[in-house]
């Protein structure tokens, strides 16, 4: 006698394409908005404004431009890091109904995500 075999992955791909969606648009449109308004706002100061508290603060928001950019970037791979997640949970999701669909068919018996021993007498 084995050990019935459990199939059971907890996790929902559609979950998490939840995730990465909110990420890529919601947060990565708004980030992306705000980068927009930030170099909007320092090539209005650089056309208006001359002198030395010009050029400290184009040094400064263009710092600023730049780590808003990153942020945006990290934002855009973190969500990829989402879809490859769901992507593989729905790849492991899929193998698993596969082995649960082959056990069967051999007549093992499944029930829900476990595979079982064939019945006493099944040799």
């Amino acid at each position: 006698m084995t050990v019935p075999i459990d199939t059971f992955i907890a996790g929902n791909p559609t979950d998490i394409r939840r995730v990465e969606d909110w990420i890529r648009t919601t947060l990565g449109t708004t980030i992306g908005n705000v980068a927009d308004a930030a170099a909007r706002a320092r090539r209005i100061a650089d056309d208006a404004w001359d002198g030395d508290a010009s050029e400290t603060y184009l040094d400064r928001s263009s710092e600023n431009v730049h780590a808003i950019d990153d942020f945006h970037e990290r934002t855009s791979r973190t969500a990829d890091v989402f879809a490859g997640l769901a992507g593989g949970l729905s790849r492991a999701l899929s193998d698993m109904a596969d082995i649960r669909a082959r056990a069967a068919a051999a007549g093992l018996p499944v029930v829900c995500n476990t595979i079982s021993d064939p019945p006493p007498g099944d040799d």
